[in-house]
């Protein structure tokens, strides 16, 4: 087995906007990578998040997006799109963040689809052949001033 060492970044190639306007500095983007471990205590598992620093072929990354409003105003229609990592791929049915309309991209960020457009494009043709390269959280709600948001997804190391 091969360990490789993964160099991730805590900041993000996201981005946010205003459906409106343009607002990249009213949000304010991290990007958390960690691994589960496992800890076998007293006969049953454990599982607690480390930082994923040495990851191995095949595991999986669980991403947190820490989205902050740190603008004075309600930020209405607010839109963050992540690209995938480079060198992973996304778990099927990992993504959520609460209060938000979620969205793949299969094309560099371009298009989105819903789930069930996604699923289609899928059923359409070999699952190995279908990458998804970008998410897109659409909020429906305005994001008040300071608040913080959590959205969440997986990956597999390739």
């Amino acid at each position: 087995m091969q360990v490789f060492l993964y160099v991730l970044l805590v900041t993000t190639n996201a981005f946010a906007a205003d459906q409106v306007n343009p607002l990249p500095s009213s949000l304010q983007i991290t990007l958390i990578p960690e691994v589960r471990m496992v800890e076998h205590l007293n006969g049953s598992d454990h599982y607690r998040y480390v930082p994923a620093e040495n990851v191995v072929q095949g595991q999986e990354i669980y991403y947190t997006v820490k989205i902050v409003n740190v603008g004075g105003d309600k930020l209405k229609h607010a839109i963050v799109v992540q690209p995938i990592p480079i060198n992973t791929h996304l778990v099927e049915h990992s993504v959520t963040g609460a209060g938000a309309t979620i969205a793949y991209s299969i094309d560099g960020g371009k298009d989105f689809l819903s789930a069930d457009e996604l699923q289609s494009v899928v059923d359409d043709r070999s699952p190995t052949f279908v990458r998804v390269t970008h998410i897109r959280w659409q909020f429906r709600h305005a994001l008040a001033s300071h608040v913080v948001v959590l959205a969440r997804f997986r990956v597999v190391f390739d």
